[in-house]
């Protein structure tokens, strides 16, 4: 079962000119599940992520971590959105000791 990370509200400084959530904005969204010192001793070896469906400003986005395979160096995080808990992504990352 995955933890709840954090709430994030979709602002203007994350969408496009088309309105959208921009695709860089998922990665940033991703690594914030994290520590400074997660940060500071883990390195990212690869980084996997799935749309599932769009994002608009105003809508609450919940992220979820998903620690049960740690021990195999892989990290699960999903975001939904709080309103109908409709997956947004998926994102899966393998890390290293840095």
């Amino acid at each position: 079962q995955p933890d709840i990370a954090y709430k994030r509200v979709i602002g203007y400084s994350d969408v496009d000119l088309n309105g959208h959530l921009n695709n860089s904005r998922y990665v940033d969204f991703v690594m914030d599940c994290f520590t400074v010192e997660n940060h500071k001793k883990y390195r990212v070896k690869s980084f996997e992520i799935n749309y599932m469906n769009e994002a608009m400003p105003g809508e609450a986005l919940i992220l979820r971590k998903d620690i049960s395979a740690l021990d195999s160096d892989r990290i699960y995080i999903e975001g939904v959105k709080e309103e109908d808990n409709k997956p947004v992504f998926r994102a899966q990352i393998e890390i290293t000791v840095g």
